[in-house]
């Protein structure tokens, strides 16, 4: 047996001994390969502002138009081509975006993970690495990554006290790998694990429990070319459990493995806030716009 055979049966053995399979259950529905993820509901108008959180109610309750001040047709007193609404949304806007750029600016940026090279088209970004005889693209996107579901549902709730400290948007999107070789295309689609996934199954946590930094939701297989309707897709649910190890495996050969799981959310995040930010002015731009 060759040394790369040792090394992979040597990896597999653990995951044999720790669970035959892995359990899918927590997942809640799987996504498809093939019909984009709805959009899950955001907690980011309690989260995302922190110019509200960081002023006094006293001095917010201008902020925004009452029911009689907020008709269109009336126009702002400093320019014709505006409404009232409009400039307070500019001045809004003016101090949120400083409120979002100071937050990171202590922070860490991760723009890149090492190995892989980036390209991204608005909210899209894909990874590649080319190997011997074979290419490997991890494409993931920003929309709908951002939980903040530990924050609580509203403000009321004991995290939103005064003098809390809310802990910081991270982004954690699914991810499709797609390793690509002899004119075939094995598509994975992935997605991170929550800190208490095992935890909400009420199950312990064992130190010498293997735990994976995410987990495999469907995988298929084309001729090069992306998945169709018919294409067929096996889910993680139910694929033999070594099987999903193996899987598991094959993407460690290639550098996707917890390392990179934690460099994809630190990237995802920093990405995702630098085009909030974006959106922010170019929201400002369009209440300024004549």
């Amino acid at each position: 047996m060759s040394l790369s055979g040792v090394s992979s049966v040597a990896r597999l053995v653990p995951r044999l001994l720790t669970r035959s399979k892995v359990s899918m259950s927590q997942t809640g529905s799987v996504r498809s390969l093939l019909i984009a993820a709805a959009p899950r509901q955001s907690s980011r108008s309690f989260t995302r502002s922190y110019w509200h959180m960081c002023t006094p109610a006293s001095e917010t309750k201008s902020v925004l138009p009452s029911a009689e001040g907020a008709a269109w047709s009336k126009l702002c007193g400093c320019c014709e081509m505006h409404t009232s609404g409009d400039h307070q949304l500019m001045e809004f806007l003016t101090e949120e975006i400083k409120l979002e750029k100071k937050a990171h600016e202590t922070e860490k940026v991760t723009t890149a993970i090492p190995g892989f090279d980036m390209e991204a088209t608005g909210a899209a970004v894909t990874l590649t690495k080319k190997l011997e005889g074979e290419v490997v693209k991890v494409k993931f996107n920003v929309n709908h990554s951002v939980d903040s579901e530990e924050l609580g549902d509203s403000p009321e709730s004991p995290e939103f006290e005064e003098g809390a400290t809310m802990p910081p948007l991270v982004s954690k999107p699914a991810f499709t790998v797609e390793i690509s070789r002899g004119g075939r295309t094995v598509i994975i689609q992935c997605e991170l694990q929550s800190e208490d996934a095992y935890e909400e199954e009420g199950e312990e946590q064992d130190e010498d429990k293997f735990q994976d930094s995410f987990q495999l939701m469907e995988v298929a297989i084309t001729s090069g070319g992306e998945p169709t309707e018919d294409t067929y897709v096996a889910s993680g649910q139910v694929i033999d459990g070594t099987l999903y190890d193996m899987l598991m495996i094959m993407l460690d050969d290639r550098g996707i493995n917890d390392k990179f799981a934690h460099q994809l959310i630190e990237l995802s995040t920093n990405y995702e806030h630098t085009k909030y930010v974006s959106f922010l002015e170019e929201l400002k731009k369009f209440a300024a716009s004549k």
